[in-house]
């Protein structure tokens, strides 16, 4: 972490005072508030440069052009602290609070799977069997020259191995018709998908397939004979005390000027303000990132045996194991030096979100965001709060120093390059150059006249040019190796 002078600090606090003055309304003891003003000023990516301070939240805001965003810290099993920053809609002037339901996006699936453990720790399915002795009004379809006969159960369809078709779903506009359930299955008009169907046996590494999760909602709904948004209500959301969450697309229980409206990174307001998701068990939770610290919390300590307001510490167990590859159930298992973790990101149409728990202790993060972007935000939020609640192995940064190069040497790589469907452009702008990697423009560092790197995503690569002495192309570092991207104009 990075020591600034004290009038820097002050001036920092200061514009942060004006720009985020419901971070300074709450009652937070002096130490919380201590750990708030870090986290605020913090940010950082894999990759720091020598010399150069964190950035601050408001300063990495502006560069993402992030609309709005919410944070909730957990500490010791406890929500250490929670706050919104920027807007929740920006024609109306509304700002982001504590109380501001963002779209969870596939986060979803970690309290869908919590749905379909509650019904196996009830004896009600048999998480290993066929998942056709669950389907009533519909059955998968399975192809015996694809599946080997082998039966998918559904431990296979939460931990992504059961190789079904379609992987992804796209949200429905609010102005258009909507699909239900079983029209999607069937995929019957309005609905917008692919058939359902096997392309392969069920395996152990893990194939992202949201078709195979979606049945799990089916299954859901014919085994408790509710509708999907109440089953999750009445014995998932309600028991974990979240009460400012709903699978019900209609939101009919909040209020306007609760409600985030989506964006994407250029600024534009998704049309209707948010999708609509049938395929709720996938994409479709509304939830704050105070609702979700009470589902983590409440996941860390049954862990560990200390609670079971749903689920007992042999269904955590169960739902935390690695199925295929590093894939559980409705979330996935990481590992930092001796220390493990559930994490699970969510970037439905216009949002962004992320969560961290920690498996051994009772430390993690959720963060919200209302702005459709590439990762690099809530990463470099995670990493400000991994440096401040020093969070063990976490965030161990490559320290680098940049070589000053002359602007004639420089705006000779402006251009764009391409290769096997990857495109980069480099650009000049504001005195700086800039790369565009997956749709996002990132600053580029140079350590010499041909190489450089970009910090967030941890990017290395160098110019070469041609016999005539010409650019001729960029090779962006893959692992050990090098791979060619030519210049194409």
């Amino acid at each position: 972490m990075k020591n600034r002078t004290k009038k820097s600090l002050i001036i920092i606090l200061s514009a942060l005072c004006l720009q985020f003055p419901s971070v300074f309304a709450q009652k937070y003891t002096p130490e919380v508030r201590r750990r708030i003003e870090q986290v605020e000023t913090n940010l950082a990516g894999s990759v720091q440069i020598e010399g150069v301070p964190n950035w601050t939240l408001e300063e990495r805001m502006n560069f993402y052009n992030v609309n709005g965003v919410s944070i909730a810290v957990i500490k010791d099993y406890k929500i250490d602290w929670a706050k919104g920053y920027g807007w929740a809609d920006i024609e109306s002037k509304r700002k982001v609070t504590t109380k501001t339901i963002f779209q969870a996006g596939e986060i979803s699936q970690s309290l869908n799977a919590v749905g379909i453990l509650s019904l196996a720790q009830e004896g009600k399915i048999n998480l290993s069997a066929d998942i056709n002795n669950y389907l009533k009004s519909w059955k998968f379809p399975y192809n015996d020259s694809t599946s080997n006969g082998r039966k998918i159960s559904t431990i296979n369809l939460l931990s992504h191995s059961s190789s079904i078709m379609p992987t992804y779903f796209s949200g429905y506009s609010n102005r258009l018709p909507i699909p239900t359930l079983d029209q999607i299955l069937r995929s019957e008009k309005p609905a917008a998908n692919t058939k359902f169907e096997a392309v392969g046996p069920p395996t152990k590494l893990m194939t992202y397939s949201s078709g195979g999760v979606l049945i799990s909602q089916k299954i859901i709904e014919d085994i408790s004979g509710l509708s999907y948004e109440d089953y999750m209500q009445k014995n998932i959301l309600k028991p974990l005390g979240m009460y400012n969450s709903t699978f019900d697309q209609s939101l009919i229980t909040f209020k306007e000027k609760d409600i985030a409206t989506g964006y994407y990174d250029d600024g534009k307001e998704v049309r209707g303000k948010y999708r609509i998701y049938p395929q709720q068990a996938i994409m479709g939770l509304w939830t704050t990132p105070i609702d979700l610290c009470k589902f983590l919390i409440e996941t860390q300590l049954a862990y560990i045996g200390e609670s079971s307001k749903v689920l007992t510490m042999e269904s955590v167990k169960t739902q935390l194991q690695s199925y295929a590859s590093n894939a559980a159930l409705g979330t996935f298992i990481q590992q930092t030096g001796d220390s493990r973790y559930i994490d699970m990101w969510g970037h439905p149409e216009g949002f962004n979100s992320m969560y961290y728990a920690f498996m051994e202790n009772g430390d993690g993060l959720v963060v919200m965001t209302n702005t459709k972007m590439f990762h690099s935000f809530l990463r470099e939020v995670t990493n400000s709060v991994a440096q401040v609640y020093n969070w063990r192995g976490y965030y161990n940064p490559m320290v680098r120093q940049v070589e000053q190069v002359s602007n004639e040497i420089l705006k000779k790589y402006i251009g764009k390059y391409s290769a096997n469907y990857e495109y980069f452009t480099v650009m000049k702008k504001e005195n700086k150059y800039w790369i565009k990697i997956y749709n996002e423009f990132h600053e580029i560092h140079f350590s010499s006249e041909n190489e450089f790197f970009v910090i967030e995503p941890e990017t290395e690569g160098r110019f070469y040019k041609n016999e005539k002495g010409e650019i001729a192309g960029l090779e962006i570092k893959r692992g050990a190796s090098y791979k060619k991207v030519l210049k194409v104009f």
